[in-house]
């Protein structure tokens, strides 16, 4: 079984304001932290890619990884949504981002309010 997921979703704090992205200096930036910065972020980071790591897992994250990037609606079935909590757990530590992004992959949370606004708009 799987389901689409939306990985342009973007994260929120504790008062449902959106995550923004830091740079190397832990400074916010403009750009908005979404499922799929976290995503992509998982699938490549070295922490999860080491010596250890087999060629075929290296080359399903990267075939993973570009998919999530090329497209806003992803197909994620069990082994995939399992491997990704795993990654994700690995490559960051804030409780925010990880719990966000879980709550996001498991669909447990409405569209952003930004997204509905620009939706609305839109029609």
């Amino acid at each position: 079984m799987s389901k689409a997921v939306q990985v342009t979703q973007v994260l929120v704090g504790l008062g449902d304001d959106p995550i923004r992205a830091t740079d190397s200096e832990g400074k916010p930036m403009s750009v908005l932290l979404t499922l799929r910065n976290i995503c992509v972020g998982a699938l490549i980071s070295p922490k999860n890619n080491t010596d250890a790591t087999s060629a075929e897992e290296k080359t399903f994250h990267r075939d993973l990884a570009r998919l999530i990037y090329t497209t806003e609606f992803v197909e994620f079935g069990i082994k995939e949504l399992i491997e990704l909590k795993k990654l994700i757990n690995t490559a960051y530590t804030h409780p925010l981002i990880v719990a966000g992004a879980f709550d996001l992959l498991d669909s447990k949370v409405q569209p952003n309010k930004q997204e509905q606004t620009s939706d609305t708009a839109a029609k």
